[in-house]
């Protein structure tokens, strides 16, 4: 199955957007742009990101750098909760095991 993809001319139109910050987020690793028949476009996959990038952006006025500096620790966080989870779900068949002891 093909991805599906929007062209960034037609999402920076839509978001009032400029290629440029498109083109900076892909230069700091945050995306990535494929380009076909000489047209760059953004898979589906990615627009929820980038839409959450452009808000940062136009809206908070945060910086590329600063997206990528949020970017990782959300991701930290997210790795964290999911350690806590996992140790959760440990100490619960631990103690489990531990009451018919």
């Amino acid at each position: 199955m093909q991805n599906q993809m929007i062209t960034i001319e037609a999402y920076c139109t839509y978001h009032h957007a400029e290629p440029a910050f498109i083109e900076a987020l892909e230069k700091g690793g945050l995306l990535t742009i494929t380009i076909m028949n000489e047209e760059r476009f953004i898979d589906y996959e990615q627009l929820q990101q980038l839409e959450c990038y452009t808000r940062w952006y136009y809206d908070m006025e945060i910086n590329v750098p600063g997206i990528d500096a949020i970017n990782n620790l959300l991701d930290k966080v997210k790795s964290m909760q999911q350690e806590i989870e996992s140790l959760k779900h440990q100490l619960a068949v631990y103690q489990t095991s531990n009451q018919f002891l």
